[in-house]
C-alpha cells in the first residue's frame, strides 16, 4: 500500500478506531504523510492521548526532508488542536512551524507553507493569524515571486473577514499595487475561508 492511501486509511477510520489508525499512521514511512495521519488521531481521538499523539505528529515532521516540508506537514497538527480548543499547544506548534518555514531556501515555499500557517491558525483568530499576514507581506515584497503574491492576496482577503478593523491597514502595508486588484476579486468570488483539513466519512 503506498504512504498516501496508509495516511487515507488512518484518516477514514480516525473517527471510529482511533488507536487502530494511530497504529496505521506509525507504519508510515514517509514523515509527512505520516504526520497528516497523526494529526487526524489527535483530531478525533480521546482527549487524554492528545499529548503524546501531538508530541509523536511533531517528531514524525521533524524527519520531514527539507524546511519547507518540516514546517508546512505542521498545519494539519495546528488545525487539529486548534478544533480540539488546545489554543496553547497549537501557538507552541505554530511557533515552531513558522520558523521551519521561513527557513525554506525557496520564496515560493516559503509563502505557500507560511500561507497553509495562516489557514490553519485561522480558527485561533486575528491575534494569532496577524504576524503571519506580516511575513506573507514582508516576503511579497522582498522576493515578489507569483506564488508569494497569490498566497498574500488571498490571506488579505481571508483578514478582511477576520479582522475587518484593521483590513485597511493591513492592505495600506502592502505596496505592490498587483496585489490590491487580486484582494477585491477574491472577497467578490466569497474566496475567504480557510480550506478544511479534516472531513469525516
Amino acid at each position: 500500500m503506498s504512504a498516501t492511501k496508509q495516511r487515507d486509511y488512518a484518516i477514514r477510520i480516525a473517527p471510529s478506531d482511533p488507536e487502530r489508525a494511530f497504529s496505521q499512521a506509525e507504519n508510515i514511512d514517509d514523515p509527512w504523510f505520516s504526520t497528516q495521519a497523526l494529526a487526524a488521531v489527535l483530531r478525533y481521538g480521546p482527549e487524554n492521548r492528545i499529548g503524546v499523539v501531538c508530541r509523536r505528529a511533531s517528531v514524525r515532521a521533524s524527519e520531514c526532508s527539507d524546511a519547507y516540508r518540516r514546517g508546512a506537514v505542521l498545519a494539519w497538527l495546528i488545525r487539529a488542536l486548534a478544533e480540539r480548543g488546545h489554543t496553547s499547544q497549537a501557538t507552541t506548534v505554530l511557533d515552531e512551524a513558522v520558523r521551519q518555514a521561513l527557513q525554506s531556501t525557496h520564496a515560493g515555499s516559503r509563502s505557500e507553507a507560511l500561507f497553509l500557517l495562516y489557514q490553519a491558525a485561522y480558527p485561533l483568530g486575528q491575534r494569532i493569524v496577524a504576524p503571519l499576514l506580516r511575513h506573507l507581506i514582508a516576503l511579497q515584497e522582498s522576493s515578489p515571486h507569483w506564488r508569494a503574491s497569490r498566497a498574500v492576496a488571498h490571506a488579505l482577503a481571508m483578514h478582511s473577514v477576520i479582522a475587518p478593523d484593521s483590513f485597511p491597514s493591513s492592505m495600506s502595508s502592502v505596496r505592490d499595487p498587483r496585489i490590491f486588484p487580486r484582494v477585491h476579486r477574491y472577497i467578490t468570488l466569497e474566496l475567504t475561508r480557510p480550506r478544511e483539513f479534516f472531513w469525516e466519512t
